[in-house]
């Protein structure tokens, strides 16, 4: 997957009851910024890079190819810490 914008929306309400998924590009050193996705659960799936991710103050690594669930009400954020671009799908349901 190449994204030629930052971030994307692939799926969102009216389309869906729920479901809100999208496709994020971060360059080296950036990152989305601390928020909750409130009542909705999030689901992270790392396309290509390395992501590190704190979730309630604790950081995690997570690699191409892997997944990481965000519950409910969480304060998160997705850093790309690499040289090297970092692409991700997030959904939240």
């Amino acid at each position: 997957m190449h994204l030629d914008h930052p971030r994307r929306s692939i799926i969102q309400p009216p389309d869906s009851l729920r479901l809100k998924a999208g496709a994020v590009r971060l360059g080296s050193k950036e990152n989305v910024g601390e928020h909750s996705t409130k009542d909705f659960e999030e689901l992270l799936v790392i396309i290509s890079g390395v992501a590190t991710v704190t979730v309630d103050e604790q950081k995690q690594t997570v690699r191409a190819g892997e997944t990481l669930y965000i519950p409910p009400h969480a304060i998160h954020n997705v850093q790309n810490d690499s040289d090297e671009p970092l692409q991700y799908v997030y959904v939240t349901a």
